[in-house]
């Protein structure tokens, strides 16, 4: 049998209590050494793994946030649009109300308006005496247009002095009297045309323009 000299430092496990380590004893602790080992390598594997796997998770996840994140601001531009064309559409709807609104406020103080005129008018030419109105419109136009015309100009039998009275100074105009009129009818004579004056025929004309219900707006 052949000795060797080899330096023992330390040994695991209980102390031998004798000076020999028999072979089994031995195989043991060789044993034990090679399970530790083999399971140092195992459990590096597996934090390996469980490395690889949290890494791949956290892969996933980030591409899901980032699909989500997508699809967030995807929905968003959605909703956006979505939310403008209907703010158009308020704002439309909003600015035709608001149109059509102003146009039957105007209509309504047109016609108002209108109405007033209306009554002003018909209390206006209630006051003037209408043999008196109708002669002056008469000699307004005399000057210019029937100067060195003849002129017959016919009137009720109450209107007649009056009419006399205002055409004095004009040789030109025949006042005559004619029982078919009254003091608000009066009928011009001329070589060229016969113009019949009714102030109540033209005031009911006029009434009726000024108080009309229908109003026409030019676009």
């Amino acid at each position: 049998m052949t000795h060797l000299n080899l330096s023992i430092i330390s040994l695991c496990g209980a102390i031998p209590c004798t000076t020999i380590i028999p072979a089994a004893t031995l195989a043991q602790y060789f044993d034990a050494r090679a399970i530790v080992t083999h399971a140092q390598e195992t459990a590096q594997a597996r934090l390996q793994q469980a490395d690889a796997i949290l890494a791949e998770a956290q892969r996933e996840a980030e591409q899901i946030r980032a699909e989500a994140r997508q699809q967030g601001l995807a929905e968003a531009a959605s909703e956006r649009e979505t939310m403008r064309t209907a703010l158009i559409d308020e704002t439309l709807t909003w600015l035709v109300a608001e149109e059509q609104l102003e146009s039957a406020i105007a209509a309504q103080l047109d016609t108002r308006v209108r109405i007033w005129m209306a009554k002003m008018l018909t209390e206006w030419i209630g006051e003037q005496d209408a043999t008196e109105w109708i002669t002056q419109r008469i000699k307004r136009r005399l000057p210019q247009e029937l100067e060195d015309t003849s002129v017959t100009l016919r009137v009720s039998a109450a209107a007649m002095p009056v009419a006399q009275a205002e055409f004095a100074a004009y040789p030109q105009v025949r006042v005559s009297a004619d029982a078919a009129l009254n003091t608000r009818q009066a009928v011009l004579e001329t070589r060229f045309v016969t113009l019949h004056i009714d102030l109540d025929t033209h005031l009911q004309s006029l009434l009726a323009y000024l108080t009309r219900e229908e109003i026409l707006y030019a676009e």
